[in-house]
């Protein structure tokens, strides 16, 4: 073999071996240790994220070597994390099914590290920070006494936070208005009532601990969902469709001049869930969830505008469900990047729900200005109507860096068998001269779709 191939070949181990221990220091830095550092793993090979859905493994692509033999137990009582450790100590973490008997490795020794990998996060740059001689002299704050209980309970927090920019269906067909005297033409129809997008926030909690069981607690909020409709003023071009509104106008005592219709509604939700692991990146949820469809509309019309005989008709009604009970679902890690770590995401969720409806009706006449007549009538829907809900999301992820990430995708969400105040303008009464009658109509359905931009943070 030639000097110059020798000494090529030698430049090539120096490299490598320079490499490795760089990498293995910086790691071994990061988390405050002197032991003996962990398995090298190349920088290339690095995934700087840590999702719910993802496992330690996947992250730092370590090599093929036996992991690092675990701290001995009176040391982690002091709260001594080890990077080494909680990188390759679990790259065969398995867990048994008691929950007193915690997590094992498949070689069979206790494994009581971390899945969530925090050697680079926020809690151990802050221990490693205030490490040696310094912890020891000074009083434990508040940040290091949550460190070491965090490295105690080897849970992992993820926070997300979202923006979501949904856009609502219409409620279904319902004549409101005909012309005259043409009543084969519909005016204007609830169906025309499609509001423009709203925004509105999204917030999760995750809590995996270190046997990968994971609790997710979440709130969302999204409204005003307005949409408005006003007919051009045409001296008695309308006519009240058939049925009327609450039996008024059927047949029409008086040609109108115009009409104004006015929708508007809002969503919120909180849910609280259990996931289990079906395999490496797919998990099964369980929990509980609450939802609040709130809804109202408002109907003007006006005849002999121009006259003395000026009047008026206001139709209002509320409706309000409260959904609770039950939903399962899958959320999935569909495809991932391997040198960028781009990824992306897949969630169904899917419940029956107990819905609780109530609605408020109420319908004012106006003569020459003066109110002449004014009524209002509640009722509920007893017993509860079994509503469904569904909820489907597909989503891009982005690493900012390993405690961050960029996400953004599709988002919709479905109820069906609700109230709608559309739906009550038939079938109640609150027509001068009859006796009043209240009722609730749970036919509806409410579509919402749209995009969410957000954040995950990770410690």
């Amino acid at each position: 073999m030639s000097v110059s191939l020798k000494w090529w070949l030698a430049g090539r181990r120096f490299a490598t071996v320079s490499k490795g221990m760089l990498t293995a220091l910086a790691l071994t830095a990061a988390a405050g240790l002197t032991a003996s550092p962990a398995p090298a793993a190349s920088f290339d090979d690095v995934d700087e994220t840590e999702s719910v859905l993802l496992h330690d493994s996947e992250h730092m692509k370590l090599v093929a070597e036996p992991p690092a033999a675990a701290p001995p137990a009176a040391e982690m009582e002091t709260g001594e994390s080890s990077a080494a450790m909680m990188i390759a100590g679990c790259t065969d973490l398995t867990c048994t099914t008691g929950l007193s008997e915690g997590c094992v490795r498949a070689s069979g020794q206790s494994c009581s590290c971390s899945e969530c990998n925090d050697a680079d996060g926020l809690i151990n740059r802050i221990r490693s920070y205030h490490s040696g001689k310094m912890i020891d002299s000074d009083p434990l704050g508040l940040v290091q006494r949550l460190g070491r209980l965090h490295d105690k309970t080897g849970a992992c927090w993820s926070g997300r936070a979202d923006a979501l920019i949904l856009f609502r269906n219409s409620p279904n067909t319902r004549p409101l208005y005909t012309f005259n005297p043409d009543t084969s033409g519909v005016a204007l129809d609830a169906s025309q009532l499609e509001s423009p997008a709203t925004a509105g926030p999204r917030l999760q909690l995750f809590r995996k601990d270190q046997c990968g069981r994971i609790w997710e607690a979440g709130y969302l909020y999204s409204g005003q969902f307005v949409s408005q409709r006003t007919l051009p003023l045409a001296s008695e071009g309308y006519l009240t469709a058939a049925p009327g509104i609450y039996g008024n106008d059927s047949p029409p005592i008086n040609f109108l001049d115009t009409a104004t219709a006015r929708l508007a509604g809002s969503l919120q939700s909180a849910e609280l869930n259990r996931r289990w692991c079906l395999g490496r990146n797919v998990q099964f949820l369980a929990g509980f969830r609450w939802f609040q469809w709130y809804e109202s509309i408002a109907i003007n019309d006006a005849y002999g505008l121009g006259t003395p005989n000026v009047g008026e008709d206001i139709y209002a009604t509320n409706t309000t469900n409260n959904l609770t009970g039950g939903q399962i679902g899958l959320d999935a890690l569909i495809w991932q990047h391997s040198a960028t770590g781009f990824r992306t995401e897949g969630l169904v969720k899917a419940g029956a729900y107990a819905n609780n409806v109530s609605q408020t009706s109420s319908y004012q006449q106006f003569d020459t200005g003066e109110l002449i007549y004014a009524n209002t009538v509640g009722a509920t829907g007893y017993p509860a109507t079994c509503s469904f809900v569904g909820e489907v999301g597909l989503t891009g992820v982005l690493p900012i860096n390993r405690n961050w990430d960029f996400r953004f995708g599709y988002v919709g969400f479905w109820l069906d068998s609700i109230a709608q105040p559309s739906d009550q303008l038939s079938g109640q009464t609150l027509a001068q001269g009859e006796q009043v009658q209240g009722s609730t109509r749970e036919a509806g359905l409410v579509v919402l779709q749209g995009v969410s931009l957000g954040l995950e943070g990770r410690w």
